[in-house]
């Protein structure tokens, strides 16, 4: 099982190096998210759309985040944290497969430290 895991965590590495993604590896077991630009990470989920949007509301509000707009229905919310603006953006693949896009910028900086946090607490909470 080690050797699979390696195996597939070298493969997904040389794939998206060669297509300019950095993936990015978290603690919750295996390739969860990657790099699509300086400021945002992307993850594929299997929950519903409404619970994803929840589940990434309360994230949000147990960091402490002020929300200053959401569309729930768009599956879009933008947040205040500390010094830095946290974008959030859910799409729906399938009925039950979700694209989160989280985008992070403090002092109009990348801040891919605080997306991936978010991201992180997102999937425990998902799974």
């Amino acid at each position: 099982m080690k050797k699979t895991l390696s195996l597939f965590m070298a493969l997904s590495v040389s794939f998206a190096s060669l297509y300019g993604c950095v993936p990015v590896f978290i603690g919750v077991g295996a390739l969860a998210g990657y790099a699509i630009s300086k400021d945002t990470l992307q993850a594929e989920i299997d929950i519903s759309f409404d619970d994803l949007v929840e589940i990434a509301e309360k994230v949000l509000l147990d960091m402490q985040a002020e929300i200053a707009e959401e569309d729930a229905e768009a599956g879009r919310i933008k947040a205040k944290i500390g010094a830095g603006i946290v974008k959030i953006s859910i799409d729906s693949l399938t009925k039950t497969t979700q694209r989160l896009r989280i985008s992070s910028r403090k002092a109009m900086l990348p801040d891919l430290s605080t997306a991936n946090k978010i991201l992180v607490k997102i999937l425990e909470e998902t799974h």
